[in-house]
């Protein structure tokens, strides 16, 4: 298995490119013929090409094994008249020149399918493309430089789309048909921390936290299809994002503390029912330090509450966790849980989004919440109690599939017990040095250990079958076929035929490392205490300032501010991060104008990982 890095798998925006490349990409992501104005200075034969290029993607439909019907093919668009990146965004590439007008092109037929294929080899690029930025905002988002060893990868409801978040702060989009990156979307300022595919899987939807934007992205060419703006996350405390589809796919709910209406646009707060009229503004960062992070958001049964999962910290007082359910139309509040996270000994939602499990120990007795110690079955739409055992201490893991049992963990046995009154069924042991990674769409338990993952029968413990990787997380795809996850450090992460246990893909990791920040330019000398110090580019036009914000969580933070010398303009303000970093530098300016920055991929209240972040002025 090896990774093939293209200088650019889709049109890099400001460089010239060829209508045909163009139309290719977009007859397979379009639904219609394509348009008269086709042809660009590829040549006028592209649409054409367009309706060749959908016919293949139906032929690579969403078949089984033995190659059910595939979808019918996607017909191509002609290319755009301005012959580079297809992109509604003021970020798009230098316009090419117009070229003649093309005949319309001719959608190609659907065939028998395969769906998603065994890979040989995985097409990286590396052009992004950006969501739109705040206006004046300078210093975008342009590259990386490192190993990216940790991917986190979502299925599209039908496993022909991964989306992959990346240490480097991107999502890479892949085509498991091909598997080649279909675009490397990025936030222009900041990371994309958390994604989420509609349940129709005809769309991709990212948050970046620090500037609070919400992005739409089409998933079969990861076009840019629209943007909402949010509440900025806090940088210094925000260590969790989330985002999650309604059922029906209409609403969108969201860590920045909003749910958007996809029909309307229109921006609601989940913590007040009130309407949202946040606007992107240029340097948009949070720095305050009393919002904490949301790991997970998601829609009960009948989409009428949201659960949320909220991380924080208070002072240098051990980090909590809150567990509540919020209407969203007016924001009340049904608290199921708030003490530190030691407090808590697990959770788990049904799948159907009836039921909540959530189990506490003794200093559970210190919560607000009306449960307390003990294992509790909670309504997921009123928050009433379904049923408890307050003397439990058993781990809730997973509920079945149709939500009528729950699957506990206690004292290295797996119990299995009735949702509604906590009947025993079955117990068995559970093997020493197992972690529980999650339940698959068959029913069966999937632990990690030794190297390995192993799928058990839920109610003998029988091992079913053995994946020869060990994973940390795993989803799988809506129709159960196919299953993704991450955490072995050997590989990005490892994809497999969820009924056989046949691996189908599982690329390397990357190696190395990035180039030290001291090492791409200039940088201003390290903070002391409470001490601001800064420099200036080699041609003096940029300066650099490293400030101190504030003292919490027992570190001073900091941030890097760059300014146009002769003004004194803000053109760039980064995130927070903890004096665990210093001594060494968090920004160089490139020598001499200092036109690009590098900073590291930062991780709130954690030293920066190996990855370096690129921003272009």
């Amino acid at each position: 298995m090896r990774w093939v890095w293209a200088a650019s798998v889709l049109a890099v925006c400001g460089l010239g490119c060829g209508g045909r490349a163009i139309d290719k990409i977009l007859g397979e992501g379009s639904g219609q013929a394509g348009a008269p104005e086709g042809g660009t200075t590829g040549g006028p034969t592209g649409g054409t090409e367009g309706g060749t290029t959908g016919g293949t993607t139906g032929a690579a439909g969403g078949g089984a094994a033995a190659g059910a019907a595939g979808l019918a093919g996607h017909p191509g668009l002609g290319g755009h008249p301005n012959g580079c990146c297809f992109s509604p965004s003021p970020m798009g590439g230098v316009s090419g020149a117009s070229g003649a007008s093309g005949a319309r092109g001719t959608g190609g037929a659907g065939g028998v399918g395969t769906g998603p294929t065994a890979c040989s080899s995985l097409t990286l690029g590396t052009a992004m493309r950006l969501a739109p930025p705040a206006a004046g905002q300078a210093y975008l988002r342009c590259a990386s430089l490192g190993p990216e060893q940790a991917w986190d990868v979502t299925p599209s409801p039908s496993g022909d789309r991964l989306a992959a978040r990346t240490a480097a702060g991107t999502v890479r989009l892949i085509s498991t048909a091909t598997w080649t990156e279909v675009a490397q979307l990025a936030s222009p300022v900041g990371e994309l921390d958390a994604l989420a595919f509609s349940p129709d899987g005809t769309t991709l939807a990212t948050v970046s936290s620090e500037i609070g934007q919400v992005t739409l992205w089409r998933a079969q060419d990861g076009a840019y299809l629209a943007s909402y703006d949010g509440p900025p996350g806090s940088t210094i405390s925000n260590n969790g994002a989330s985002l999650a589809f309604s059922p029906d796919g209409h609403r969108l709910a969201t860590s920045l503390g909003i749910v958007i209406d996809l029909s309307t646009g229109a921006k609601t707060s989940w913590l007040t029912g009130a309407s949202d009229t946040t606007v992107l503004s240029a340097n948009a960062q949070d720095l305050g330090d009393d919002r904490g992070g949301i790991p997970l958001i998601r829609f009960s049964a009948g989409d009428a509450k949201l659960f949320v999962v909220t991380t924080y910290q208070i002072g240098n007082s051990p980090t909590s966790l809150r567990l509540e359910l919020r209407d969203p139309t007016t924001g009340t509040q049904a608290l199921l849980f708030e003490m530190y996270a030691r407090a808590l000994l697990g959770y788990a939602i049904s799948q159907d989004g009836r039921y909540i499990a959530r189990a506490g120990t003794t200093e559970a007795s210190l919560s607000n919440d009306p449960f307390g110690p003990g294992l509790f079955v909670i309504d997921a739409t009123t928050g009433a109690k379904v049923a408890g055992d307050p003397a439990s201490t058993a781990t809730p893991l997973a509920f079945s599939q149709d939500g009528s049992r729950l699957y506990t963990l206690n004292a290295g046995a797996i119990d299995l017990v009735g949702t509604i009154d906590l009947h025993p069924i079955a117990t068995f042991a559970w093997p020493s040095g197992t972690a529980f990674v999650g339940l698959s769409p068959a029913g069966d338990l999937v632990g990690a250990t030794s190297g390995t993952t192993v799928y058990f029968d839920p109610t003998a413990g029988a091992v079913v079958r053995t994946l020869p990787f060990p994973l940390t997380t795993a989803r799988w795809t809506a129709d159960g076929r196919f299953g993704v996850g991450g955490g072995d450090p050997a590989a990005l992460f490892h994809f497999w035929s969820d009924a056989s246990g046949t691996p189908l893909c599982g690329p390397a990791a990357g190696t190395g490392s990035a180039p030290s920040i001291a090492s791409l330019g200039t940088t201003p000398p390290a903070s002391t205490g409470t001490g601001n110090t800064s420099t200036t580019s080699v041609d003096g036009s940029v300066t650099v300032t490293e400030t101190y914000i504030l003292h919490g969580h027992l570190s001073n933070f900091y941030d890097d501010r760059l300014t146009a010398t002769a003004s004194g303009a803000l053109l760039r303000q980064f995130g927070a991060y903890g004096s665990s970093y210093l001594p060494q530098p968090f920004v160089a300016l490139s020598v001499p104008s200092g036109d690009r920055a590098y900073t590291p991929v930062a991780t709130p209240l954690e030293p920066p990982g190996p990855d370096v972040a690129v921003w272009c002025r």
